[in-house]
């Protein structure tokens, strides 16, 4: 009975391992816009299974790829209803790890905040309670995940302080999201960007109360490190994806401003 009970065990490490290969694999074929390929993978685990977080989160992502990249307004929310609809009956009820579980909030967030943004400003300001909500709601079930606190961070980059912008806030989750993910290249320059569209030297920052980015720098001189910081993890790595390749195209615009 004991070898019994141990082989099923071996079986079952396999598997998880085989699994969390695929994931990587179906990850892959994100960043390599093979939405298809990876819609295919992921569609016949969900049928196998219909409750696994990893797989609904990443279904998620999978709408949000395509909606962000239809031609008119229409089709963009169109899709993220589409989205939406699939991914809300499990914002409860997904089984898995507390990171996958938060991503299946996560994601449903994101598929709002872009139908939001293609309805347009109204509907984006009367949401923006709930953006923020849902991002909170996934930090509380898992605080290491970067994404809710970059997904507020840009709502705050975006937002005008006239219409309830906070630039305070936006530093606390920029640097929230790259100290729970140091070096990832999209936060950073995400982040620079932000900085640079702030643009308060050391002193205001000081007495705007912003203690999260590093004292006695301006924003625009942290921007630069962040950008400097961001093509040196570029040259490191192997290959970028497609995301990386549009942000540091991004970095070099940036950088001729804080030059």
């Amino acid at each position: 009975m004991k070898k019994i009970i141990l082989f099923l065990m071996l079986i079952m490490t396999i598997s998880a391992a085989v699994f969390a290969a695929d994931f990587a694999e179906i990850d892959k074929w994100f960043d390599d816009a093979q939405f298809d390929t990876a819609y295919t993978a992921l569609i016949t685990e969900y049928n196998a299974d219909k409750t696994q977080a990893a797989v609904i989160w990443r279904l998620g992502r999978y709408y949000y790829e395509i909606a962000d990249k239809l031609p008119s307004k229409k089709e963009t929310i169109a899709k993220c209803d589409e989205g939406l609809a699939f991914v809300k009956p499990y914002l409860e009820t997904a089984v898995g790890e507390p990171a996958d579980r938060a991503r299946v909030i996560q994601w449903y967030d994101v598929l709002l905040s872009r139908r939001g943004q293609a309805k347009g400003i109204k509907e984006s300001l009367d949401r923006i309670p709930d953006f923020f909500a849902f991002a909170d709601k996934a930090i509380a079930i898992c605080a290491t995940i970067p994404e809710p606190y970059h997904l507020k961070a840009m709502i705050d980059k975006e937002l005008p302080v006239i219409v309830g912008g906070n630039k305070v806030r936006m530093s606390q989750n920029f640097m929230k999201a790259m100290e729970v993910s140091p070096n990832v290249i999209v936060f950073m320059v995400d982040a620079a960007d932000g900085f640079i569209g702030r643009g308060w030297d050391a002193a205001k920052k000081a007495k705007s109360g912003d203690t999260f980015s590093p004292a006695g720098l301006s924003d625009k001189e942290f921007a630069k490190q962040l950008l400097l910081q961001a093509k040196k993890v570029a040259s490191e790595k192997a290959e970028l994806t497609d995301m990386e390749k549009e942000k540091m195209k991004l970095a070099d615009t940036l950088l001729k401003k804080v030059n």
